[in-house]
């Protein structure tokens, strides 16, 4: 929680209860992407679930990631509803201890979406890199190795929001959980998530070089 008790220059702006179009606007750009979201990754985690023992594809060490990555994505996206239904209902804004009973777990997936990410790109130039070693790779070990750093990392993340909220739980934010990460931060995650964000793209074009040159 920042030092800082000075209320938001957007809770002054529009404090007053009732539909207010900037709050709202905001609201629905995000609403959209995450409820297209919530059903292709919905739609990841059945497929994935429903072939697995008929298709060796979807008994890949690459189909199980990316279905937990799909499910983590589906909690994520879930918090952008909160913040549509306060800002359409004109609440616009409710205490940051509310909104993170209502949206911890999305904050939780989020910081995990993007760490997994990065993982998941490493393990893709392993796989094309190192054919023979990727598949020699026991499989329960290798998603477990991927599952206990996300628990680790979750753990640590619920105690930060519950530690960091409790001087001011009754704080007011928008339900935008770019608002409630920003308050229950200890540092500013930019200086991780961007640099790990970067090189997951710079993984992904090492993939595609390697896939092409291994290609012919």
């Amino acid at each position: 929680m920042n030092n800082s008790t000075t209320l938001p220059a957007i809770f002054l702006a529009y404090q007053d209860p009732g539909f207010h179009l900037p709050l709202f606007l905001p609201a629905l750009s995000l609403t959209i992407p995450a409820t297209i979201g919530i059903i292709l990754n919905s739609s990841v985690c059945y497929i994935t679930w429903k072939y697995w023992g008929k298709y060796t594809t979807f008994k890949s060490k690459a189909s199980i990631l990316l279905a937990i990555n799909s499910f983590l994505e589906i909690g994520h996206q879930s918090g952008h509803f909160v913040f549509f239904f306060i800002s359409l209902t004109g609440i616009n804004f409710i205490p940051v201890s509310l909104a993170i009973k209502l949206q911890g777990h999305s904050i939780v997936c989020d910081n995990i979406v993007i760490i997994m990410f990065f993982t998941m790109s490493f393990e893709r130039v392993i796989a094309v890199a190192f054919p023979i070693f990727y598949a020699n790779i026991n499989f329960r070990s290798y998603i477990f190795l991927h599952i206990l750093p996300i628990f680790t990392l979750s753990v640590f993340i619920f105690y930060q929001i519950l530690s960091q909220i409790g001087a001011h739980p009754d704080f007011p934010v928008t339900g935008n959980l770019a608002d409630i990460f920003g308050i229950t931060s200890i540092i500013d995650t930019r200086l991780i998530y961007v640099p790990l964000l970067l090189a997951s793209i710079l993984l992904h074009i090492i993939v595609g070089f390697l896939v092409k040159y291994k290609g012919g």
